[in-house]
């Protein structure tokens, strides 16, 4: 009977400590878990967080680059209205009309930066005088007739886009051409003969520069005018280097046509090397 108590006894410590074991591993069970559900969702937030941090960093990307965006309009806006000094190209056209020391004509102005412009035109005039003077007490006719005109390539250098002062060089073709004629008056009596005009004869010059010239100068006003309308004035000069001379006579004043004639003739002319250029003119945008 002991015995078999003792058996009951042991038997009953044997449950208690399996159901003890049992709970025990249940609770670790249990524990582990709830220890990976508390971690997947650890892992969610910090998913969740990385998300919101990759959003709120392109939301600052796109405020910044829409910030510059802003900034350089402003900044263009700024350089476009108090004249920025910066080279920008422009395709701004204008017409000149002028009249000057190389007749009347006009010039097609282009804008090509805010510092540079460039001028294609063509002047032309004519002009006739006469007088009447005494040569070895006769009485003569000097009659000029002054050609002048030439096309013209000219570039225009601002220094300071806001001011209409500028540097101007290029190029001219040249039509001058000056003729001087130098006949008498009337008849002429030498001694017992008199003599007709045409008998007497004429003596003629002609002088012409170089055909091509390159000019030099300056100027005020704006060949591409802000407003619709401009005026311009330009001073200057073209070289023509050492003039050619050619002097011609007939009836009895034939003979002075010779080569010693001709030299004191050229070597009177040989320092017109220059001719000034004045122009006035009126500057007048017509595209943009």
């Amino acid at each position: 009977m002991k015995k078999n108590i003792l058996q009951l006894c042991l038997l009953g410590v044997i449950f208690l400590a399996s159901n003890q074991t049992f709970g025990q591993a249940n609770n670790k069970k249990d524990s582990t878990t709830t220890n990976q559900t508390s971690s997947d969702d650890d892992d969610d937030e910090e998913d969740d967080e990385e998300i919101q941090a990759v959003i709120k960093e392109k939301e600052r990307l796109a405020k910044q680059m829409a910030s510059d965006s802003t900034k350089k309009a402003l900044k263009a806006a700024k350089n476009l209205r108090s004249g920025s000094s910066e080279i920008t190209f422009g395709n701004t056209w204008a017409l000149s009309i002028g009249a000057g020391t190389l007749g009347f004509g006009g010039t097609i102005n282009k804008k090509i930066t805010n510092h540079f412009s460039v001028n294609l035109g063509y002047y032309s005039g004519n002009l006739s005088q006469s007088a009447e003077t005494k040569f070895n007490k006769d009485n003569v006719n000097i009659t000029a007739n002054v050609k002048v005109g030439a096309a013209v390539l000219l570039f225009d250098y601002f220094p300071s886009v806001g001011s209409s002062f500028h540097f101007t060089g290029g190029v001219a073709y040249n039509f001058n051409n000056y003729k001087i004629d130098i006949t008498p008056k009337g008849t002429q009596s030498y001694g017992l003969m008199t003599y007709s005009p045409e008998q007497i004869g004429t003596i003629t010059f002609d002088i012409t520069g170089a055909n091509f010239a390159p000019y030099l100068g300056i100027g005020f006003g704006r060949g591409i005018p802000k407003k619709r309308v401009g005026i311009g004035l330009d001073l200057g000069a073209f070289y023509y280097g050492t003039p050619k001379t050619k002097l011609s006579a007939t009836g009895s004043f034939e003979p002075s046509n010779n080569e010693y004639n001709q030299a004191l003739v050229q070597k009177a002319f040989d320092s017109y090397k220059f001719y000034p250029y004045i122009t006035i003119k009126l500057n007048i945008k017509i595209a943009k």
